[in-house]
């Protein structure tokens, strides 16, 4: 099915959700009715996982994404003598070696400095290929050459032009170290597989969110994720370990309701090792401990227990990569994460506070004006410190809320606070738009507790609509980055307003 006609979809199912939304309110006093209703959402959750893959079997037992599988494949396969910035290189040289389909190519971006070089740079090493495959072996050149025509044969030559202009390969020293081992294991011509390890483990994370939280809970997450525009790219079972991070982080919650504290911060730690910002999850939980030790006096248990799994893994797995990859990795990866993170070093794909309160309106490139996005990146830039600002005073007054004596919003329980994590992500980092499918974290705990919580049901038919907002904004617009930002701009609207709505609830509590 063509990216349109999925838009389409994508629209009616998110539509449908925000009627099963209304529907389940009005129904929540009717308990005859309430396997009707989760009846209609496990159907739309079917509707919805055969949309992510494009109501194709195809798309299920071959294709994958092979644009990004020449970052997180190829060059985790071959870090050892690629580091993070010379990918492209390799690639021109292997091409000039095979079909020699770059021969036109005036561009290519310099993973060092991020800039992007002109035809100058491609003659050069041209001119001089000795100087990519001298740190390679004989072998390890023909296996990179050999990986190298798998994917190629997949690509076409415009996607290549893109390829090679692109941010480049910025996984974790400790993402590496497991991506490295896999795309080692298993070679190019079974790649399909390797990439249904997402699957089985977003499956595995579903399975946890049903044995915990009920059918209703799970197939609500399923809708949305298999319609999110977040989701777009990389599919889940489409590339390499995208997806771990979430179910791992996902999973915590579920562990969490268990009073599982020590694994779910354990879980938590591996996926701030593969991706650093998971570690925002553990926010609420820190808020209560803080809030035991000095207004009771003593530990809250289960905080303590959380941090311990959290460190023991985040250390020990640490100290692992440090000894396999040794510390020249660990600078290399600094190095490349500042150089990603500059304002100057933004892209369409990136979302956040920051990069909202930049934007202007703008449907259509010609809107943005002779500085085009270059400018609204650099606006984004100065927008750090306000961002920052906004995001702490609405975090501070979420954290009043997490305390009254008597709620109407069911918030306090230690799963409650570990799903409320994500607003720290919301409201505080600029992240590329697929890690903003941690949203799914909200969408459980809204569908938890829609049913007594209006406020709840509200903030689920909100989720729900941004997704239908971002199809139709596709459709008219097909403006990549008005589409991001102004998605950005709703999202950070709506994790405002959970802060506030939640803080008012606390004060009446309290008056």
């Amino acid at each position: 099915m063509s990216r349109q006609g999925l838009d389409v979809v994508q629209i009616l199912v998110s539509l449908a959700a925000v009627g099963l939304v209304v529907v389940g309110w009005r129904w929540r006093r009717n308990a005859g009715r309430d396997r009707k209703l989760t009846g209609a959402w496990l159907v739309l959750a079917v509707i919805a996982a055969l949309a992510h893959y494009r109501f194709s079997l195809d798309a299920i037992v071959r294709s994958y994404d092979s644009y990004d599988l020449v970052h997180y494949y190829l060059n985790a396969k071959y870090f050892r003598e690629l580091g993070y910035t010379r990918l492209y290189q390799a690639c021109v040289v292997a091409d000039m070696e095979g079909r020699n389909r770059f021969g036109s190519f005036v561009s290519i971006r310099d993973l060092y400095d991020q800039k992007v070089r002109g035809p100058s740079a491609l003659e050069e090493i041209r001119e001089h290929p000795e100087r990519v495959k001298r740190r390679f072996s004989a072998g390890r050149w023909r296996e990179f050459v050999r990986d190298f025509r798998v994917l190629d044969s997949r690509l076409r030559k415009r996607t290549w032009r893109r390829i090679l202009v692109d941010r480049g390969y910025n996984a974790t020293p400790t993402w590496h170290l497991v991506g490295r081992s896999l795309a080692s294991l298993v070679p190019a011509s079974h790649l399909k597989w390797l990439c249904h390890l997402d699957t089985l483990l977003v499956a595995l994370m579903f399975l946890a969110v049903a044995r915990v939280y009920g059918l209703r809970a799970m197939a609500i997450g399923v809708t949305w994720l298999g319609i999110s525009f977040s989701t777009h790219w990389p599919g889940v079972g489409w590339a390499l370990l995208r997806y771990d991070w979430l179910a791992a982080s996902i999973a915590a919650a579920c562990l969490v309701r268990k009073e599982r504290w020590a694994t779910a911060g354990a879980l938590l730690g591996y996926a701030t090792l593969v991706r650093v910002f998971p570690g925002v999850l553990l926010l609420g939980m820190f808020v209560k401990g803080a809030h035991t030790l000095l207004a009771e006096r003593k530990l809250d248990r289960g905080a303590v227990r959380m941090a311990a799994g959290f460190l023991a893994v985040v250390l020990l797995g640490g100290a692992l990569t440090w000894r396999v990859l040794g510390r020249e990795h660990f600078d290399a990866f600094r190095h490349d994460l500042e150089v990603q993170l500059a304002p100057e070093n933004l892209s369409v794909n990136r979302m956040g506070v920051a990069i909202a309160l930049a934007y202007r309106g703008e449907t259509s490139a010609q809107e943005l004006g002779s500085g085009g996005r270059p400018a609204r990146y650099a606006a984004a830039g100065r927008m750090g410190p306000a961002r920052t600002a906004i995001g702490l005073v609405a975090l501070a007054l979420l954290a009043v809320s997490f305390f009254p004596r008597r709620s109407p919003l069911p918030a306090r329980r230690d799963d409650d606070l570990t799903q409320l994590g994500f607003l720290g992500f919301g409201l505080l980092l600029t992240a590329s738009f697929y890690y903003w499918t941690l949203r799914v974290a909200m969408v459980v705990l809204h569908a938890r507790h829609a049913a007594l919580s209006r406020w709840d049901a509200i903030g689920l038919a909100v989720l729900f609509g941004l997704e239908a907002y971002s199809a139709v904004f596709e459709l008219a617009f097909e403006f990549r980055y008005g589409l991001t930002a102004s998605l950005s701009l709703l999202v950070s609207l709506y994790c405002l307003g959970v802060c506030v709505i939640r803080f008012r609830a606390a004060r009446r509590c309290a008056d």
